[in-house]
């Protein structure tokens, strides 16, 4: 399962993909003029069009694995993008770190939170508007973070709680691991700052949320994604391979 996640990676590298990309990014520079977001809307394309890839089987796009995907991605680049930050303003990010008892390090603090669901276009938010937009029900946030503090340090920590029948095999620490690398490039070469790394994956929730239609409950998916995403925001880089700014 863990080659498809590159097949993007493959594909991006090819010459005439790279002028297209540059031309693009030349593009969205003279927009974003215009519209300040305007490079976050291209990336989450990209980040949805990658994700979508990835959760491909054999009967189309696997849409419980998308939303873990999103969600993950989602909130490891709102730890990530504060890292940037921080590197640039030549200072340690603000974080609180805790260790579980077999050792790892798990990452706290308003800091994340903000990207994450507390801004004007926090990954809560964005998503939230794709379940309104869709007429869906939204799930609890303050019972999402509860239940992902609960499971720090147990295996269920950073899986998301599927309906019953439903599940995927992936899990999002090894999506993290292989599709972080190649996106990085991506986002930064679109985005206007790091900040926007997050927003841009929040945007990509939002349109796979509109994009799929009856194949789930459109509260059910900000759910999915949420809880990967409020868990992803705290592990550990090292653990899935990136090196922390």
């Amino acid at each position: 399962m863990l080659g498809k996640w590159f097949n993007r990676k493959a594909t991006a590298a090819a010459p005439s993909a790279s002028d297209k990309q540059a031309m693009l990014a030349d593009a969205v520079a003279e927009r974003r003029k215009h519209v300040p977001l305007a490079g976050a809307q291209v990336a989450a394309k990209e980040v949805l069009n990658r994700a979508m890839d990835g959760s491909r089987d054999e009967r189309g796009v696997h849409v419980e694995t998308l939303f873990m995907a999103l969600g993950a991605l989602a909130g490891f680049a709102c730890q990530m993008s504060v890292r940037a930050v921080a590197a640039q303003e030549n200072r340690a990010p603000a974080f609180t770190i805790a260790t579980t008892i077999d050792g790892q390090n798990r990452f706290f603090g308003d800091a994340l939170n903000a990207p994450l669901a507390e801004e004007q276009y926090s990954v809560w938010s964005l998503a939230a508007a794709g379940v309104q937009t869709a007429g869906g029900t939204l799930p609890d946030l303050h019972e999402i973070f509860g239940h992902v503090a609960a499971t720090v340090g147990t295996p269920a920590f950073g899986r998301p709680r599927f309906p019953d029948g439903t599940g995927t095999n992936e899990v999002p620490e090894t999506i993290i691991a292989s599709m972080w690398p190649s996106l990085l490039p991506m986002l930064q070469q679109f985005c206007g700052a790091p900040p926007e790394w997050p927003i841009a994956c929040g945007i990509a929730i939002q349109e796979a949320i509109a994009l799929a239609g009856g194949a789930i409950a459109p509260g059910t998916a900000c759910q999915i994604a949420m809880e990967t995403a409020v868990a992803m925001s705290k592990i550990d880089p090292a653990e899935v391979g990136v090196i922390a700014g």
